[in-house]
């Protein structure tokens, strides 16, 4: 899960319930509101393409 700190629809809190999840990836990505992946994509994509790696390289 990717969240923007500034989000006014979803609190940012809402972070460490997901965290809470085992197997669970969270990003808060400070700065940036509801729709990361417009708002700063290249912010957005560091951590997809972190989290995509991990998976091919099965870690």
């Amino acid at each position: 899960m990717i969240f923007g700190e500034e989000d006014r629809r979803w609190r940012s809190s809402s972070a460490a319930e997901y965290r809470a999840v085992a197997g669970a990836h969270v990003e808060l990505l400070p700065g940036i509101g509801h729709s990361p992946m417009l708002g700063d994509p290249p912010r957005t994509a560091a951590p997809l393409t972190a989290f995509i790696a991990s998976v091919l390289s099965g870690q």
